[in-house]
């Protein structure tokens, strides 16, 4: 690229880095943090994009995932309506249909299909951005375990987190660990996961 273009791209995209710094501070009201490991080292263009993925998520329009299932033809039945046998079946229909709108579980394996599932119908209600008006590599992670809430904490840390995070937690935070434990079931090493890696926004 000839120096004089290489040197205008530049500043056009600086002036668009901080456009989207700006619009993000905006609708934060002033809350917006921009700051990562390594910022300084990221390509300009690496920077734009990412801020533009966050951009396009903060103004998508609310709706939850149920009706977004809804609109590609799969309803989720009622917990109460499925026997053992079909919940099983069902909590796997409801992971795959999450994935192809590219959304992503993990922390399951303290959850049986079917308390899986009843967590699923009561998160998938909750408001949610539109998925369909976002960039085409945003990618959302739904949280079964929400940090910061009490019991979700103790059961991340009695059946995820490793030994060293938990001696972490337990001088920083004073915190009264609960005992080890191997989780009773085994979904999160097969969960679909995520083709690329990129920008992944969760539950607020």
């Amino acid at each position: 690229m000839d120096p004089q273009n290489k040197e205008q791209n530049e500043a056009w995209m600086r002036k668009r880095l901080q456009h989207l710094r700006k619009q993000l501070d905006e609708i934060s009201g002033g809350m917006a943090l921009f700051g990562c490991a390594n910022a300084d080292d990221l390509p300009l263009e690496v920077e734009i994009s990412f801020l533009e993925h966050v951009l396009s998520f903060e103004l998508a329009e609310d709706t939850t995932w149920k009706e977004q299932l809804e609109d590609i033809g799969y309803s989720m039945p009622t917990p109460d309506s499925l026997t053992e046998a079909a919940v099983e079946t069902e909590v796997w229909e409801v992971i795959q249909r999450l994935s192809e709108m590219r959304c992503y579980l993990s922390f399951t394996n303290h959850l049986s299909d079917r308390e899986l599932y009843q967590k699923l119908y009561t998160i998938l209600d909750e408001p949610t951005e539109d998925v369909r008006k976002m960039e085409g590599t945003m990618q959302c992670h739904l949280d079964i375990l929400l940090p910061g809430e009490e019991e979700d904490d103790l059961i991340w840390l009695q059946y995820y987190a490793d030994e060293k995070t938990r001696q972490l937690w337990h001088e920083e935070f004073n915190f009264q660990l609960p005992p080890q434990s191997k989780a009773p079931y085994d979904r999160d090493h097969v969960l679909p996961q995520p083709l690329w890696p990129g920008p992944c926004a969760g539950r607020e």
